[in-house]
């Protein structure tokens, strides 16, 4: 929401709603306060505090009028100008997106759509980019994986002719050696001459 607010002779554009945060349940309601005006700060005066910035976390839990108030910082002097917000933390938790009500207006101002919009165009383009990087990724690993498989196939194919390779030498230096040793030869036995029988003859 959008207000021209009168502010130490100029015109003060200021952009205030509320937003439900269901990811942090302590913290149920958040106030944006932005000026377009660099020398003006914002504070947010709750129950008595002042909170510096232009976003606040409320934990209160029941419906109430917060105060936020703009104060100009210059040569000039200091001044101020506050606007009172009344909050309803149950239409906040029904419309999700948060519901501001100045000057206690009963009518109900929702959060600005189009921050919504771009804000979900940024996380989805975010978790595109977040899916893309890991399909790269996982398709470098595989790449790599395949090259790891491809030079273990290599490896083993070199071992494989290696071992070939000595037993073909293996075999031959066998051989060789078989050939160079003497061959046993089979003895024959002398025979004596055949002793005649009987006297010799004078």
């Amino acid at each position: 929401m959008q207000n021209l607010v009168p502010f130490n002779g100029m015109a003060l554009e200021v952009q205030i709603y509320a937003q439900s945060l269901e990811t942090l349940p302590e913290h149920p309601i958040r106030i944006w306060a932005t000026s377009t005006i660099a020398n003006v700060h914002s504070s947010f005066e709750c129950n008595g505090r002042v909170y510096a910035g232009n976003c606040m976390l409320f934990k209160e839990s029941s419906p109430g009028t917060y105060r936020v108030t703009f104060r100009s910082q210059g040569q000039n002097g200091s001044a101020s100008q506050s606007l009172d917000i009344l909050v309803s933390l149950e239409k906040v938790f029904n419309l999700k997106q948060g519901v501001c009500m100045l000057n206690d207006d009963e009518q109900q101002v929702p959060a600005p759509q189009e921050e919504a919009e771009s804000t979900e165009e940024v996380a989805e383009a975010e978790d595109t980019q977040e899916i893309a990087e890991f399909t790269a990724e996982q398709q470098e690993n595989i790449n790599k994986a395949k090259e790891a498989l491809h030079t273990s196939k290599e490896v083993l194919k070199r071992a494989k002719e290696v071992a070939l390779r000595a037993k073909l030498v293996l075999d031959l230096n066998l051989e060789r050696t078989y050939k160079s040793c003497p061959q046993p030869h089979s003895q024959q036995r002398l025979k004596r001459p055949p002793q005649k029988s009987g006297l010799a003859q004078c």
